[in-house]
C-alpha cells in the first residue's frame, strides 16, 4: 500500500490542531462543525474587492464579486463557486476570502452559491440548488455583468458535476 505525503503546511496545521486538542470534525455534530469551521477563518485579513453584493440567481441566494479595478460596465467572464464541506458545512460567508481572491486574480466575476445543507435538507437539495443557481447565473448574465458566454462552474463536490449533467441532459437553457 502506498502513501501520499501531505504538503508541509497541511501537516503543520494538523499537528497544531492535534496539539491544541482539536477532536476532529468526524466526532462533532453538524452544528458544532459549522461553528468550528466558521471560527477558523474569523479575524483573517479580507482582500479588497471591486464589488461584493448579495444576489438571487435561479431562486437561490448567492453573492456576486467583481475584481478590484473593474467597472460595472466591464464585460467579464464568470466563475460560479460552490463551496466545499461535504454538503454539511460551508457557506457563502465562509468562502468570502477565497472568492475575493479568485475574482481579483482571475479578472472574472465570481458568483458564490449558498446551497442548502444536509442533514436539515437531504439530498438532492444541495445539488438541485446548485443547478438552479447555475441556470440563474446564465439567465441573468447581462444583469450580473459577465458576458453570458464565458461561464465556468467550480464544484468541490464531484457529485454536483454528475447531478448537473444528469438534470441538464437535453434541457436547453
Amino acid at each position: 500500500m502506498s502513501s501520499v505525503a501531505l504538503h508541509p503546511q497541511a501537516e503543520a496545521l494538523l499537528t497544531q490542531m492535534k496539539a491544541a486538542g482539536f477532536p476532529g470534525l468526524s466526532s462533532m455534530t453538524p452544528e458544532q462543525c459549522r461553528v468550528v469551521v466558521s471560527a477558523m477563518s474569523a479575524g483573517a485579513p479580507v482582500p479588497e474587492i471591486g464589488e461584493a453584493r448579495d444576489v438571487v440567481c435561479g431562486g437561490i441566494s448567492c453573492r456576486l464579486y467583481r475584481p478590484v479595478g473593474s467597472a460595472a460596465s466591464d464585460v467579464l467572464g464568470v466563475l460560479v463557486w460552490f463551496h466545499g464541506g461535504g454538503w454539511v458545512i460551508g457557506s457563502v460567508d465562509g468562502s468570502d476570502r477565497i472568492c475575493r481572491t479568485m475574482a481579483n486574480t482571475s479578472g472574472c466575476a465570481v458568483v458564490s452559491v449558498e446551497y442548502r445543507l444536509a442533514p436539515e435538507h437531504p439530498f438532492p437539495a444541495a445539488t438541485d440548488d446548485s443547478f438552479n443557481a447555475l441556470k440563474g447565473v446564465v439567465a441573468m448574465a447581462s444583469e450580473l455583468g459577465p458576458d453570458g458566454v464565458r461561464v465556468n462552474a467550480v464544484c468541490p463536490g464531484i457529485i454536483d458535476t454528475y447531478r448537473m449533467d444528469d438534470v441538464g441532459r437535453g434541457e436547453r437553457w
